[in-house]
């Protein structure tokens, strides 16, 4: 494309030898031609970028405590999340921090932050406390880019979301998950995410 408007530019300049006003007149139409070549070039970059970042992957099972957990004395319940974990740098190579996350409630609006990390030499993901209910989170699979999860929080009890492999048993594919519950919530590729939400579980807040 650039050789073309090269090309037209010698052109040009001999015609403007010619013919000014003729000439003077090509000028501007090849400016006005480039320019639109130049947009279009940089909307096409914009739409490929766009179309290069995938969807996440959305969850509709959701995850619960693990009944395994000893409850907490406290009324609230408690979130781990085991995002993907990153190396900031070099130094700290021996010390990986999981991924920020987002914790979302009702009609998707943004309840928390977290940064995810639970001290400078700790690879332990954030202990974040939240009111009774049922809450989404957006959080880095190791693997698997975004995820989007439902989870179930109870009073004195602890829910447990494994997106590094870290948390839970990813080797086994019984129908038993090992917690006194049937099953594992899954991600499409088979893994373990979570223990499932029992039924009748406390109802939705904010």
């Amino acid at each position: 494309m650039r050789a073309g408007c090269s090309v037209r530019a010698a052109w040009i300049r001999i015609r403007q030898v010619r013919h000014p006003i003729e000439g003077l007149t090509e000028v501007l139409r090849d400016r006005a031609g480039c320019a639109r070549v130049g947009l279009a070039g940089a909307l096409c970059l914009v739409l490929l970028a766009a179309c290069a970042a995938p969807a996440p992957i959305v969850l509709r099972e959701p995850v619960g405590p693990l009944r395994t957990r000893a409850a907490t004395g406290d009324s609230d319940g408690t979130l781990l999340v085991y995002s993907a974990t990153r190396v900031t740098t070099s130094d700290d190579s021996e010390y990986p921090v999981h991924t920020p996350y987002t914790i979302y409630g009702r009609s998707e609006q943004v309840v928390r932050r977290i940064e995810n990390t639970s001290g400078l030499f700790s690879k332990d993901p954030q202990t974040v406390s939240l009111k009774p209910g049922e809450y989404r989170i957006k959080a880095l699979a190791a693997g698997a880019g975004y995820v989007v999860i439902p989870v179930i929080i109870e009073s004195q009890r602890t829910t447990v979301v494994d997106l590094d492999g870290s948390a839970l048993p990813q080797g086994s594919r019984s129908c038993r998950n090992g917690d006194g519950g049937a099953g594992w919530v899954r991600l499409p590729d088979g893994h373990v995410v979570g223990s499932p939400a029992v039924s009748g579980s406390e109802p939705r807040r904010d």
